[in-house]
């Protein structure tokens, strides 16, 4: 275990030598991990609407006469 987690302070969410503050296990191990996989759910969800949707009109889509005049403004 402790190669996964090389801190002192071990994986318990409040750290006893600060007051109120969360080990950095716990951090890494928990809090970032959650918050990367609501990411991905949240990510995938979106490009499963994207995908779905119906394509732009030639009229709305960006042409190259824009590219030309973005690129040499």
């Amino acid at each position: 275990m402790d190669l996964l987690c090389p801190s002192g302070e071990g994986w318990g969410p409040l750290s006893p030598s600060r007051p109120v503050d969360f080990t950095m296990c716990f951090e890494h191990g928990a809090l970032v991990t959650g918050a990367n996989a609501l990411f991905i759910v949240a990510a995938s969800v979106r490009l499963r609407t994207l995908r779905s949707a119906p394509l732009l009109p030639r009229a709305l889509v960006a042409g190259s006469l824009f590219w030309v005049k973005l690129s040499l403004a």
